[in-house]
């Protein structure tokens, strides 16, 4: 039996340019730099994944600074534009968690894990399996009595823009379903949260939107 296994994000490469999949996924090369944006995001789902399972913002400020300084020394491009980078990363994660109970008044949302790593087989043919892997942001109950798959994203677009742009990615759908094999109880699709980075004139914002499963 031959196995093969892919990421969502590598299926998003691939259907962009299939030459930087090759040089990515199948060459396995590593890019000497990186967009800053990658790495706010990156540092922005430490920090909110730091506020969930404690809810101090000291603490999910300290785990965001953390990732985006090892973000640096591993892309020292970044150096550039350090301060600038460090700055959206603090105003992103210290609004999210300011507005956090906003949006989730009373305990809304029950945080029940965090970062749930998976690996689900997706296609099967003759001696050939394939299955998707990654990681869950997490896993929640919400109003009380749905079970959700809790993901978080970073954009610079306006909301409703990412929202209209995201709400059928193959992602989400694919992510309730990978949560529900790891599940007993019944999942009812993703809560997609997104925080739009702050811009010149204007501080960040966060949203969410319930994408059910079907």
């Amino acid at each position: 039996m031959i196995t093969m296994q892919i990421r969502q994000s590598h299926s998003r490469t691939y259907s962009r340019c299939k030459r930087k999949f090759k040089l990515q996924v199948i060459d396995k090369l590593i890019p000497i730099s990186k967009h800053p944006a990658l790495s706010i995001g990156t540092a922005c789902h430490a920090g909110r994944a730091q506020w969930l399972r404690v809810g101090d913002v000291g603490a999910a400020l300290d785990s965001a600074m953390g990732s985006i300084n090892s973000e640096i020394l591993m892309y020292p491009s970044l150096l550039e534009k350090e301060q600038e980078t460090k700055r959206i990363v603090a105003e992103t994660v210290t609004s999210y968690c300011e507005e956090y109970e906003k949006r989730f008044p009373s305990d809304s949302m029950k945080i029940l894990v965090i970062e749930i790593p998976f690996e689900l087989k997706i296609a099967e043919f003759d001696e050939l399996q394939l299955f998707l892997f990654g990681t869950i942001d997490a896993e929640a109950i919400f109003a009380g009595k749905y079970h959700v798959n809790f993901e978080y994203k970073t954009t610079k677009s306006t909301l409703a823009q990412y929202f209209l742009e995201e709400y059928m990615s193959i992602q989400h759908t694919t992510y309730t379903f990978a949560l529900q094999s790891l599940s007993s109880e019944k999942v009812y699709g993703t809560i997609l949260d997104v925080s739009r980075k702050p811009l010149q004139t204007k501080g960040p914002e966060h949203d969410h939107i319930l994408i059910p499963k079907t």
